[in-house]
């Protein structure tokens, strides 16, 4: 799940990031994502997690937080009302 949130691999399973320093806004947020989720937090603090995401990845995003959070507290800050109906509890500021 996670390498095809990331997109780091191609059809043939090969890494496609070897040798690349630079990364788009999109792959530094999947990165950035992908290492909160690694470890395995009791509770998540996620600010705009999707916002620099394609439809894809955004929506592989969603469906994996719709998955961990019986387990997790998760607090998420967004501007995106699609994300906001993932949570329990909405505060509106």
């Amino acid at each position: 799940m996670l390498d095809i949130l990331l997109g780091l691999y191609n059809d043939e399973g090969r890494k496609i990031i070897d040798g690349k320093s630079e990364f788009s806004g999109g792959e530094r947020q999947k990165i950035a994502l992908i290492r909160l989720l690694i470890k395995n937090a009791d509770v998540l603090l996620l600010d705009e997690p999707t916002s620099a995401l394609d439809v894809m990845s955004k929506e592989m995003v969603m469906d994996y937080l719709q998955d961990i959070k019986q387990d997790k507290i998760i607090i998420i800050i967004s501007h995106d009302w699609e994300i906001a109906e993932l949570c329990d509890k909405v505060v509106k500021i």
